[in-house]
C-alpha cells in the first residue's frame, strides 16, 4: 500500500512540473514576443500618429567597430519638459545641428528622427 501511494505521489509531482514548465515557457515566449513586436508597433504608431518637432543634436556616442556613431538629440515640448533620443544621422550632421523628430503625443519617450521614415510616403514631417 505504501509503495502505491509513493508512486501516485510521484505522478502528481511530474504533472505539476509539466504544468509549471508550460507556464514558464508561456511567460518566456510572451516576453520574447513583446521584445520583438514592441519596436514594430512603436514604428507604426509613430508613422500614423506621430507629431513632428525640431530637435537639436547634443552629443555623440563612441563608434563601435563598423557601426556608425550614434548622435543624441534633445527636444522640448511646449510644457517645458525635455526628451532625448538617439539617431544615426549621416556624418554631415554635427553637434548643434537641428533635425526633425517624430514623437507620440501620449508617450513622448517614444520618438525617432523623421529620416527613419524617409521611405514611408505617409509620413510628412517638415519642421524646418
Amino acid at each position: 500500500m505504501l509503495l502505491f501511494q509513493m508512486a501516485k505521489k510521484k505522478r502528481k509531482t511530474k504533472r505539476e512540473f509539466n504544468l509549471s514548465g508550460k507556464i514558464m515557457l508561456a511567460f518566456i515566449a510572451g516576453g520574447m514576443s513583446y521584445i520583438f513586436i514592441k519596436p514594430v508597433v512603436n514604428d507604426l504608431r509613430l508613422a500614423h500618429n506621430g507629431v513632428c518637432t525640431r530637435a537639436k543634436l547634443i552629443a555623440e556616442t563612441t563608434r563601435v567597430r563598423y557601426r556608425p556613431a550614434e548622435l543624441k538629440y534633445q527636444f522640448t515640448l511646449p510644457g517645458g519638459k525635455q526628451y532625448q533620443g538617439k539617431s544615426t544621422e549621416t556624418d554631415l550632421n554635427k553637434i548643434g545641428d537641428p533635425i526633425c523628430v517624430l514623437y507620440l503625443p501620449d508617450n513622448p519617450t517614444v520618438n525617432k528622427p523623421a529620416s527613419h521614415f524617409a521611405d514611408n510616403k505617409d509620413v510628412h514631417c517638415s519642421c524646418q
